[in-house]
């Protein structure tokens, strides 16, 4: 929001998740262009989405066990030190 200088107001927040990217599988030729979203398992607080990108790789994200961070938290620089 400050970015903006206050021409804008955005509901600013983050959620802290785990992602992973698969190499093509070798007996493959191509990885099928279709995103595959799944729907939520509460057991484990999972959201899956599969994106398969033109390199061949797959990227995978909302592994579970993720954290919510809040706006004031984002400001604040909350889990920057992690990202560098």
């Amino acid at each position: 929001e400050d970015w903006f200088q206050g021409a804008v107001e955005l509901p600013m927040e983050g959620i802290k998740s785990t992602s992973i990217v698969w190499k093509q599988p070798q007996e493959l030729e191509t990885v099928d262009a279709t995103a595959l979203f799944c729907g939520e398992d509460q057991r484990y607080q999972t959201h899956l989405e599969v994106y398969p990108r033109p390199d061949g790789t797959i990227y995978i994200c909302g592994i579970g066990g993720s954290d919510y961070i809040s706006k004031d938290e984002l400001k604040q620089g909350a889990f920057r030190e992690v990202c560098t």
